[in-house]
């Protein structure tokens, strides 16, 4: 990591946990296009050490944050998850993949919504996956990019994978320069 990401890291953790505290409004009604509420409520409950230091009101709303988008990743899940059934031609590969994604954005929401001091997916881990999925629509590998991050996430949830593990490089290890370079001349960096 250069000192650039570090910052850009540091900056973005900052302004989430700020825009979070102004942010924690009222309980608001759930979004049709989510999971129920209750696979994400059950997720919750079983998780004690979490739910002493976090309230289930604040989970959700991190919950909806991770598949709509807030102020500060205006691109939710439900918008990669869109951009990459755009990117696929083939209707059966398209329903796989729809399915597919789905399954990890549960998997992802449900851990990356908790406390920061009890989830094992992080904002990092969003950040690589994100620039990672949008590389891969452009390179049309999509389909192989989806199979590896859903092995990689069920890998970090059975703590078969080390946190630090997760980087660019590890999606695109030929050209992590290369894709890191064209992902910063593209995006702006506070827009991922």
């Amino acid at each position: 990591m250069n000192i650039y990401s570090v910052f850009r890291f540091i900056v973005t953790g900052v302004l989430v946990v700020m825009l979070g505290a102004c942010m924690g409004g009222p309980r608001q009604d759930w979004p049709t296009q989510l999971p129920s509420q209750q696979v994400f409520e059950a997720t919750f409950d079983a998780d004690q050490a979490n739910s002493e230091v976090q309230t289930e009101a604040d989970y959700l709303l991190w919950i909806k944050r991770f598949y709509l988008g807030w102020a500060l990743y205006p691109n939710g899940w439900e918008w990669l998850t869109a951009t990459v059934l755009e990117a696929t031609p083939d209707p059966l590969e398209r329903d796989r993949l729809r399915r597919q994604m789905a399954g990890i954005g549960q998997k992802i929401g449900s851990e990356w919504a908790k406390d920061s001091q009890h989830r094992t997916i992080n904002t990092s881990h969003l950040i690589v996956w994100g620039n990672a999925v949008r590389l891969a629509v452009k390179e049309g590998s999509q389909a192989m990019l989806a199979d590896k991050i859903a092995g990689d996430v069920d890998e970090l949830l059975a703590q078969g994978l080390r946190p630090s593990q997760i980087e660019m490089d590890r999606y695109f290890p030929e050209s992590s320069t290369v894709a890191s370079q064209a992902l910063e001349e593209e995006i702006d960096p506070f827009d991922i």
